[in-house]
């Protein structure tokens, strides 16, 4: 059921015969006194300027135009032109005690990227934030009815591999009690600092780019190997996982970017600069200067990002041919989210230019990238890294590989498990769960476009707005589900229901709403909002509604609110990606 979703639905349409030329942004809020209804609308108060009425007679025509709404009881109007809707509760009721039905009307093949994460050392919280969006948002792509293809861009013929093979031939590999990817990203960082001693070592480097691009360095694949697996090992902890691993070297193999270039100077959207900053350098002109147009081939012959990106991109939507070893991807694809941080949107926007220009804008238009705000340390994380920064009055600062600044991932699960077990004596396989869902709530509660600044305190707080409460929430319902041993069938209503249990009724009915909002704005934080208030309201209906000590009715009517409570929580935390626990 969708409620305030419905509402809106029908002040649309009741505006839209009364004043058909006319388009109002309406807003389905809770209004703050209850007196007023379980819904309000002001839409009237901006309408009446626009119109040039009184706005309380204006609400009165939109409450009069209004058809039968589903679930709701009772229409009023109330100064100075609010529109208040009042739920049935009784039939509501019922309604949410039956098992959710999250099915969208046209089902889509859809592919989602994520991750992709250069591999050529262990990953850190940033690409962390980055995998656990693009799996929350295929949870819920998945949970509306859609069918999903994760894909997990390899890029491994990248300037940061052919480092990690420069600094793997100085330094030698991994010690015995050392993983791969960890020791990677120490000696990453080093070569670097080699780099402004030893000018011949950034030779060495070209050198191996070019044995990389004819696939003739065999340290650069085994480096690749390593540590992709290290890499999904780390991922799957947090039970995120990939249909398709899609390499760059197939890429370039396959001819997809050879063939497209044909096209691109064929078709005349792409001009060798003659003269400027980007002389000898194939670029895309896009914007109105120079600076804003975008490189695809570099002067020295060597491919920009964007151009194997786009390469890439028309392949997911099959206006390519074909690439071997990749027959069994889904396909056709009726939209693709690229899951990339938001220092790409330019890049992004010309890839979907250029994908116009060449006559695909069915592609372009539903090739969409959610970005997002980076991760950065806070001045208290960098203090228990021991890393020092100058001052300069910054309250939060950026990771680097480079100079191997940053937090990996699989460190910050090791540390959340070992304060659980310390501070709670938990049990070490619920103490991971309880850190996976953590640091996943963590990653996902902020809105996607705001950056956070990573603090070990705040990451591993176990009150308030966290994972854990949620997953307590969650095995708070499931112990009285164990005691409760009334039917599942033939509830009958209270004569009176008291504003905890109306309260929790209404959240219930709210989760198809936020379930929409959600996958419209591909915005997994959306059911972060949504698990918080039902975890809330629950706690409110469980200190003042007890189900044991009621009387025979009242409990299995009770009881059968916790029952589907929990199924509801159950399925968003199933979107979230956070580890359910019967009992913590």
């Amino acid at each position: 059921m969708k409620l305030a979703y419905n509402i809106e639905q029908e002040v649309t349409c009741a505006i839209k015969k009364i004043w058909p030329t006319v388009d109002v942004k309406i807003d389905i809020v809770t209004p703050p006194n209850k007196e007023f209804g379980d819904y309000s609308c002001a839409v009237a108060l901006s309408l009446a300027k626009v119109v040039g009425a009184n706005p309380l007679e204006v609400a009165e025509k939109i409450k009069n135009g209004l058809g039968e709404i589903e679930y709701v009881e009772e229409v009023t109007v109330t100064k100075p032109g609010y529109v208040n809707f009042k739920l049935d509760y009784p039939r509501l009721a019922k309604a949410v005690m039956t098992k959710p039905n999250l099915l969208v009307g046209s089902p889509m093949n859809i592919s989602v990227e994520h991750t992709s994460v250069n591999p050529n050392k262990a990953a850190h919280i940033g690409h962390l934030r980055n995998a656990c969006l693009g799996d929350s948002l295929a949870r819920i792509l998945r949970g509306v009815g859609h069918t999903v293809e994760v894909q997990n861009y390899i890029d491994d013929l990248g300037v940061q591999v052919a480092d990690s093979v420069v600094a793997f031939e100085t330094f030698g590999d991994a010690p015995e009690d050392q993983e791969i990817d960890k020791w990677m990203w120490k000696i990453y960082a080093d070569i670097n600092e080699k780099y402004q001693a030893n000018p011949k070592l950034l030779e060495r480097r070209e050198k191996v780019l070019v044995e990389m691009e004819k696939g003739e360095s065999e340290t650069a694949k085994q480096i690749v190997e390593k540590i992709v697996a290290a890499q999904e090992k780390t991922f799957s902890r947090f039970g995120i996982n990939y249909d398709l691993l899609v390499y760059e070297h197939d890429i370039i193999n396959n001819k997809l970017w050879e063939n497209l270039f044909d096209r691109l100077k064929k078709e005349k959207l792409i001009v060798k600069a003659a003269s400027g900053n980007h002389k000898g350098a194939w670029v895309v002109k896009f914007g109105e200067t120079e600076r804003e147009d975008k490189i695809l081939v570099k002067s020295n012959g060597m491919l920009t990002y964007t151009a194997k990106d786009l390469a890439y991109a028309l392949w997911k939507f099959g206006k390519t041919n074909e690439m071997k070893g990749y027959e069994n991807r889904l396909s056709p694809i009726a939209h693709h989210y690229n899951v990339i941080d938001e220092r790409q949107t330019y890049p992004q926007a010309v890839i979907k230019h250029v994908m116009e220009k060449l006559g695909y804008q069915q592609a372009a238009k539903n090739y969409s990238h959610l970005g997002y705000g980076v991760v950065k340390l806070s001045d208290n994380a960098t203090k228990q890294l021991g890393i020092e920064f100058a001052e300069n009055g910054e309250k939060a600062h950026s990771m680097s590989g480079r100079a191997g600044i940053g937090v990996m991932v699989d460190d910050l699960v090791e540390t959340t498990i070992a304060q659980q077990r310390k501070e709670h004596s938990t049990e070490k396989d619920v103490a991971e769960k309880i850190a996976v869902g953590s640091i996943r709530y963590y990653m996902l509660k902020s809105r996607p476009e705001r950056e956070i600044v990573f603090d070990f305190d705040e990451a591993l707080r176990t009150d308030g707005n966290t994972g854990v409460y949620l997953q307590y929430a969650y095995a708070r319902a499931n112990s009285i589900i164990t005691k409760f041993k009334g039917s599942l069938s033939d509830v009958k209503m209270p004569k009176q229901l008291n504003d905890q249990e109306r309260d929790l009724i209404k959240v219930l009915g709210e989760l198809d709403d936020f379930i929409q909002i959600a996958t419209e704005k591909t915005d997994p934080s959306v059911m972060c909002d949504y698990a918080y208030k039902l975890a809330n309201t629950f706690a409110k209906f469980y200190e003042t509604s007890p189900v044991m000590k009621a009387d025979d009715d009242t409990k299995i009517f009770r009881g059968n609110l916790v029952v589907h409570y929990q199924l509801s929580l159950g399925i968003v935390l199933d979107l979230l990606g956070i580890p359910k626990l019967t009992k913590i």
